[in-house]
């Protein structure tokens, strides 16, 4: 309520875009693609016209998820590959580390199982210095997954133990 209202009460278009991004985040949370991809489009509309570069680049990888999320493949590539040059001139690694282990999933959900955990591992590997556990229990997760479609019970199980692991010693509650 309060960033809708703050939305409707200002005419500063980077704030603007901070708070339609925030609204996105919201309801991508709450599981409502549909208003978060609207609200990110939007954030996306208005950055695009700033210097932003670092805000849009990770816009465009969020409304690449949401696109994921509903399974739209292409829309997701498209907006992941438009994220990845501005990633590279702003020197994100931990973005770029995220891009990465977004497009595995991709990949997995398109059929390329071996390359998807390939990408994954190597996103772990980066995500690592970064010390960031909630990243690298979700990817853990979903090689699990990846391990439970092919009956490798074994890896799967190896791979949802380490993810559990991180996940209680951060105390992230969705992993």
């Amino acid at each position: 309520e309060y960033l809708f209202r703050a939305a409707d009460a200002t005419s500063d278009n980077e704030l603007l875009a901070d708070l339609y991004g925030e609204i996105s985040t919201c309801y991508t949370q709450n599981n409502d693609l549909e208003n978060a991809l609207l609200y990110g489009l939007k954030t996306i509309e208005i950055l695009r016209k700033t210097d932003k570069i670092q805000v849009l680049a990770l816009s465009l990888l969020n409304i690449g998820f949401d696109y994921y999320v509903i399974a739209e493949y292409d829309l997701t590539m498209r907006y992941y590959n438009e994220s990845e040059p501005l990633l590279e001139e702003v020197g994100s690694t931990i973005g770029l580390a995220y891009l990465m282990g977004n497009r595995a999933l991709v990949y997995w959900k398109k059929g390329d199982l071996e390359r998807a955990k390939k990408d994954l591992f190597s996103t772990i590997e980066r995500l690592e210095p970064f010390g960031d556990g909630f990243g690298m229990s979700d990817y853990y997760n979903q090689l699990g997954n990846i391990y439970l479609e092919e009956n490798d019970h074994i890896n799967a199980i190896a791979c949802a133990a380490k993810s559990l692991d991180l996940a209680e010693d951060e105390g992230f509650k969705e992993q």
